[in-house]
């Protein structure tokens, strides 16, 4: 519906101009009518509003230590294990992907659905109907190489970037068929994370529509993050904390950390990867603002809101600790 777009829209410019002049309560308060009217919008009404939470809990209620467990920890392969970078939406993702995307080595995937479509090539592949995550058991070894050759059609010698944020929870799956795969966690102060997920003008999907609400959005935060950190101990995959505060910071010094953990060397093309996004297509909301290269202006903004923020404080506590950042800042 072309009118609630734009209706949305101009709330949301509203909202980022308000922000831009230090009018805090405005801008809150149009970013506020930017997510109603999305709420009340014949794209939201008939979504289920649950199924963010129950995909959380299936993963993780089936990928557990004890499942993982009985699983082969690697499979002969001449190609390198994809590289899998995920953190909540918001966290400098995109960001990190266009950094590393510069690498000559690196083919960058701009949250192509390549997980997903590895489970729907199951069923022809296990030879049943198979329905993802819960029969993930009728994933013999032997059929493992076939799932791993229909993930990487698109690959052509390059280290694959996979990123999207949400293959959280998905990275069970990903355990069984990649054990060697290599996982970047991307972090950001849960509270920048939560208000810039409430503040965006996201186009509508069972994830997106938990942040029409700083409630709802906190509690998808919590659900997801508390999955990531369990499989960041459970599924022994090979991984790799950065945070976007540092990535701001130290462009270099991160990357190079990134980047040796992937087992690649600096070039200096990552330097200039604002210029390289340039011509690429980046079909995330952040496109406008990885092309302006880095900038520091999105640190810390919580503080700007802390009042508006204050009914989901609680909550973010233990992750604002879990992760690292100072909770009185």
């Amino acid at each position: 519906d072309l009118g609630y777009e734009l209706a949305a829209s101009r709330y949301f410019e509203m909202g980022t101009n308000f922000d831009r002049l230090g009018r805090y309560s405005e801008a809150w308060s149009a970013y506020a009518r930017c997510n109603g009217v999305h709420d009340r919008s014949d794209v939201a009404r008939p979504m289920d509003r649950d199924a963010f939470f129950a995909d959380i809990r299936n993963a993780q209620n089936i990928f557990t230590a004890d499942r993982v467990s009985r699983w082969p920890t690697n499979f002969p392969d001449d190609q390198p294990a994809p590289v899998f970078l995920v953190g909540f939406p918001r966290s400098g993702t995109t960001l990190t992907e266009q950094i590393l995307a510069a690498h000559p080595a690196v083919l960058a995937t701009d949250e192509r659905e390549l997980v997903r479509g590895m489970a729907q090539a199951a069923s022809s592949i296990t030879g049943r109907n198979f329905a993802y995550p819960q029969d993930i058991d009728a994933i013999e070894d032997h059929h493992i190489p076939a799932l791993r050759q229909v993930y990487r059609e698109a690959v052509r010698g390059r280290l694959l970037l996979d990123k999207l944020p949400l293959n959280i929870v998905h990275l069970g799956f990903i355990r069984r068929v990649f054990p060697d795969a290599k996982v970047l966690i991307a972090l950001r102060d849960p509270r920048d994370v939560c208000l810039s997920a409430f503040c965006q003008n996201f186009r509508l999907n069972t994830a997106m529509i938990q942040f029409l609400t700083i409630e709802r959005t906190a509690e998808a935060y919590c659900a997801a993050m508390g999955l990531l950190l369990s499989f960041e101990q459970g599924l022994g995959l090979q991984t790799l904390r950065f945070r976007y505060e540092d990535v701001v910071a130290d462009l270099r010094g991160e990357a190079t950390r990134i980047l040796t953990f992937l087992g690649l060397d600096w070039t200096d093309e990552v330097q200039s990867f604002a210029e390289k996004s340039a011509g690429r297509t980046i079909s995330t909301p952040s496109a406008r603002d990885v092309a302006s290269g880095l900038y520091t202006r999105a640190l810390g903004r919580h503080g700007n809101y802390a009042a508006q923020l204050a009914p989901v404080a609680a909550d973010l506590a233990p992750f604002v600790r879990e992760l690292g950042y100072d909770a009185g800042r």
